[in-house]
Formats: C-alpha cells, structure tokens, sequence
C-alpha cells in the first residue's frame, strides 16, 4: 500500500513538474516581404504600408509599421537606406531604395 502510494505521488508530482517546466515559445518577428516594394517615391512613402509579421507559438498577426518602432530615421534621400527597428525588445532591420519623382 505504501509503495502504491508513492508511486501515485510521484506521478502526480511529475505531471507538474513538466507542465511547468514547458517553455513559451520565442516571439519571432520580421517584415512581410509582399508588402515590400521593390522602389519607393520620398514624396509618397507610407510607413504604415509596410507591415511586420509576428509569430507567436502557432499564432501569427500582421502589424502596421509604425515610426516609433524604428531606430533610424525615415530616409530623406534618395538612394538604397538599412532600416532599422525593434518590437518588444526583439530587433528587426530590412532595406529600402528610395527615389526622388522625376516628374518634378
């Protein structure tokens, strides 16, 4: 009877020990490479059309990018610019080429 005892016991115990012991899955985040354009127009960039990807375990959402997620500057040049940013504490970077409208 003891020796039952202590086998349901230590079961038991077990069966927390790896439930709790089950890590959360790492937040995974990146840019939508189909929102990206392969050109953009200084005069007509939208940052907002640029949206991030954030994959969670099994769950992914989409996000707007916004400008208080960067750690660089919007460019204001024309020419290929590393874009830099972070999403909780998780960093992200991609590169854009910007263009000046000819038509001006």
């Amino acid at each position: 009877m003891i020796k039952r005892t202590y086998f349901v016991f230590s079961l038991f115990l077990l069966s927390f020990l790896v439930a709790g012991c089950q890590q959360n899955s790492p937040l995974i985040v990146y840019v939508d490479l189909d929102t990206l354009e392969s050109t953009y127009e200084i005069e007509n960039f939208d940052l907002s059309d640029i949206e991030l990807i954030i994959e969670n375990g099994d769950s992914k959402q989409w996000i707007a990018l916004e400008e208080s997620m960067l750690e660089t500057p919007i460019p204001t040049k024309a020419g290929n610019h590393q874009i830099r940013g972070t999403y909780e504490d998780i960093s992200f970077s991609f590169e854009l080429h910007f263009t000046i409208n000819a038509q001006d």
